[in-house]
Parts: C-alpha cells; sequence; structure tokens
C-alpha cells in the first residue's frame, strides 16, 4: 500500500502518542528499571501538541486511513552554534512492520522544510532497544553524540545502609541522541 506524508497535525496527535507508548512498552519489556511514564498516551498527548504549538514541524505516514509513523521536532534558533531541531525520544515512531522504510521517507520529506528554514543541524533521540533503527539513523547521515543510561537503586550486596533512598528518575532515562549537519 502507498505511503502518503502529510503535515503532522493535532489530529494525528492520538495516534502519534499510541506508537511511541507501543515502542516504549517494548522497550520497558527488555529493561524493566525504566518507569512507566512513557506508556501512558495521557502523558504524551499534551508534549506532542506542545511541539507543534512552539512551532515545530512534524510529518505524519499515513498508509489508508492508518497513522503507520510521525517524526517532529522543536526548532532550536541557536545549539552548538548553528540554527538546528531537535526530535526527542518521544516525538517519533513508526509501526514496526516498515520501520526503516517509513522513516527514510519522513525524514526525507521534512529535512528539506528544515534546511530550507535554515536549520542546518539536525539532533534526534533514540530508543536503544532496536538496533534496525539505530542502523536507519546512521545510513541516513547521523553520528552518535552521547548515550543515556539508566541503573536500578537495589543496595549494593554487603552494603549496610538502614536510612531511606529516594529515587530520582531522569525524564529522557534511555537513549542514543544522533546528529546530523548539512553545510550552511
Amino acid at each position: 500500500m502507498a505511503l502518503t506524508l502529510s503535515p503532522l497535525t493535532e489530529d494525528h496527535i492520538e495516534d502519534a502518542a499510541k506508537l511511541v507508548s507501543f515502542r516504549y512498552k517494548q522497550l520497558c519489556r527488555k529493561e524493566p528499571n525504566l518507569p512507566t511514564r512513557y506508556t501512558q498516551v495521557d502523558i504524551l498527548t499534551p508534549l506532542l501538541v506542545g511541539i507543534l504549538k512552539a512551532g515545530g514541524h512534524g510529518v505524519a505516514a499515513i498508509q489508508g486511513s492508518r497513522l503507520v509513523g510521525f517524526l517532529t521536532a522543536w526548532n532550536m534558533p541557536a545549539f552548538r552554534g548553528q540554527k538546528s531541531t531537535y526530535s526527542p525520544e518521544w516525538a517519533h515512531a513508526v509501526v514496526m512492520e516498515e520501520r526503516q522504510r517509513i522513516y527514510e521517507a519522513m525524514y526525507g520529506h521534512i529535512s528539506a522544510l528544515w534546511v530550507a528554514e535554515g536549520h542546518i543541524a539536525h539532533y534526534i533521540s533514540l530508543f536503544p532497544h532496536d538496533p534496525k533503527v539505530m542502523h536507519t539513523w546512521h545510513w541516513l547521515g547521523f553520528g552518535m553524540i552521547s548515550v543515556d543510561g539508566i541503573h536500578g537503586i537495589d543496595p549494593l550486596p554487603g552494603c549496610d545502609w538502614t536510612g531511606s533512598i529516594r529515587p530520582v528518575i531522569p525524564s529522557f532515562v534511555i537513549s542514543m541522541n544522533v546528529s546530523r549537519r548539512f553545510k550552511g
């Protein structure tokens, strides 16, 4: 079935949040120390609406009448000295069956708009549980700039700790940040 690309709108947000939630649930099965925050559509929805309302552009990938992928990002006037875009790990997702083809099509479409607006550095955070997605972004010209990690808060073996521990969970819990620069 043909893939149609169109601007991401608020009409797509609930389905987009469901795609992110599904992908994050898969990651949580592999990494039980993750918080369940991004499994909840009602947590993701205002985040996605916020990007659009802040002037971020996005692309929706549609097959038939079904949203099969989306990609959006914040526009940043200056990051590392360049007009840039940044897509957090919850600001993009695709269905698993055709993830490489869909990401390539969406990025090809939206990057032309970003570059035309002068955003020559593009950053995206990826969940690390899908090597095919990481491989796709590398083939699109992105290189890794950082890796975040997590660790459980269980006491160390042999440690006689009688105090209390209050866990602190960062909002970006596990991701791979990749970037691509165009010549300005």
